[in-house]
């Protein structure tokens, strides 16, 4: 039933939008979901006597408790372009997602989640539907699909690699496969370093830099009252 209802709040909301969903993995297993669905300033246009804000929360007021109830975290997302709504929850591990999420069902029509030891194997059927008559999909023309984890990654067919994070392209009508294999004992050993530590280095090399330079003009100047 609670599937039903946010299937329909859903449909309300978008009419073709665009769609970010994505799965955070932690050290600890813990999976934060969000998906991120945005419709065009020319949509929220139509409604000219009334703010993109109040439209979203329009739509979004008569399930904010049956959302609130399934502990879902439901904000709203404003911006010059685009605007929408994002929907977050987090899950103790990949079972309890694959059971209780009601959001990986509208971009994708299968997960296959395997663990072997400590080497975890996830292939997902990533799809998208455009068709607003359809009403067990949300009508998406387009969208992404984002894993991110700090676990070392043995293989993956990402389109897009950045650090941890992976992105796979989808396109409404066709299937995308998608496919990542990591190891929950190794983490990911790319290190960044902080911005504060990046200043400190170059305010200590400045002042090195003078000490030489003062140091030599002081060194000059003996030798040259000397001669």
């Amino acid at each position: 039933m609670k599937k039903k209802i946010f299937i329909l709040l859903l449909l309300l909301l978008c009419v073709g939008c665009r769609s970010n969903y994505s799965i955070k993995i932690d050290k600890d297993g813990k999976i934060e979901t969000s998906a991120y669905l945005t419709e065009s300033k020319e949509f929220f246009d139509g409604y000219a006597h009334s703010s993109t804000g109040r439209v979203i929360s329009f739509i979004l007021e008569p399930y904010l408790d049956k959302l609130n109830s399934n502990n879902y975290e439901v904000n709203n997302s404003l911006g010059n372009e685009n605007s929408g709504v994002i929907i977050k929850k987090t899950f103790n591990d990949w079972d309890s997602y694959i059971k209780d999420d009601i959001l990986y069902s509208q971009f994708t029509d299968n997960i296959d989640y395997k663990k072997n030891g400590s080497i975890v194997k996830l292939k997902i059927k990533g799809k998208l539907s455009s068709d607003a008559q359809n009403q067990s999909k949300i009508p998406v023309k387009e969208g992404n699909i984002i894993i991110e984890l700090p676990f070392k990654v043995k293989s993956n067919n990402a389109d897009k690699v950045s650090g941890n994070t992976y992105l796979w392209n989808l396109e409404s009508g066709v299937d995308k496969e998608i496919v990542l294999e990591y190891d929950v004992n190794k983490l990911n050993k790319s290190f960044k370093i902080p911005g504060i530590v990046i200043f400190l280095i170059i305010v200590i090399s400045i002042l090195i830099i003078l000490f030489l330079v003062y140091n030599k003009i002081s060194v000059d100047r003996k030798k040259a009252n000397n001669i």
